[in-house]
């Protein structure tokens, strides 16, 4: 399996699961050292075919890398998405090999398959960042809410306590006037005094 890198020719071969003796091709290459049949194929979606290296590709075609890599045959499934090369699944054989359709069409499959797993998984991961991300901001938004509620609190306290005195004098006034004057207060006048003070 390998990831590409879609804004270069550069893939990485994360993974591979070899017989004894056979080298392994974990590593970071470029595509076009495997020639232009390869670069092709993967950039269009094609599944590549090469069932004897030597017989179907020259060196400065993709042979001399293949056979760098003790590459002699090969089944090779690209993954494009969004007009992409994103990835690359492949069998491979240190000796020329007939593959068969099934074979072909088994590892096609399972390339499938295996792409859906991995894209299940990465849009499962960005759900639960997006929801770890949405939490905080909750959380955040939250706190910010609690923080403005306790100011208006206080400051609706401080405004309450700060007109409670001035109030308080104007109702006395109010009722000393009501007391002192109430005769000669039109009733307009005396019921608004009257208002003031409860």
């Amino acid at each position: 399996y390998a990831n590409v890198d879609p804004a270069s020719d550069g893939f990485e071969i994360v993974a591979d699961y070899v017989a004894p003796g056979v080298p392994s091709t974990v590593g970071r290459y470029s595509l076009d050292l495997f020639g232009p049949r390869a670069v092709a194929a993967m950039r269009s979606g094609t599944t590549l075919v090469v069932r004897d290296r030597d017989a179907e590709l020259a060196p400065e075609e993709g042979g001399a890398m293949f056979a760098a890599i003790g590459v002699a045959a090969i089944v090779c499934v690209p993954l494009v998405k969004d007009g992409a090369l994103r990835g690359m699944m492949a069998v491979h054989s240190a000796t020329p090999r007939d593959w068969s359709d099934a074979e072909i069409a088994l590892m096609r499959e399972v390339a499938e398959r295996t792409w859906a797993a991995i894209e299940r998984a990465r849009a499962e991961t960005d759900l639960r960042r997006l929801n770890d991300e949405l939490e905080k901001r909750v959380e955040e938004r939250t706190a910010a809410l609690e923080k403005a509620n306790e100011e208006l609190e206080g400051f609706t306290y401080t405004v309450a306590h700060d007109l409670r005195t001035p109030l308080r004098a104007m109702v006395a006034n109010a009722r000393f006037l009501e007391e002192d004057f109430g005769d000669a207060i039109p009733d307009e006048a005396l019921d608004l005094a009257r208002r003031q003070g409860d």
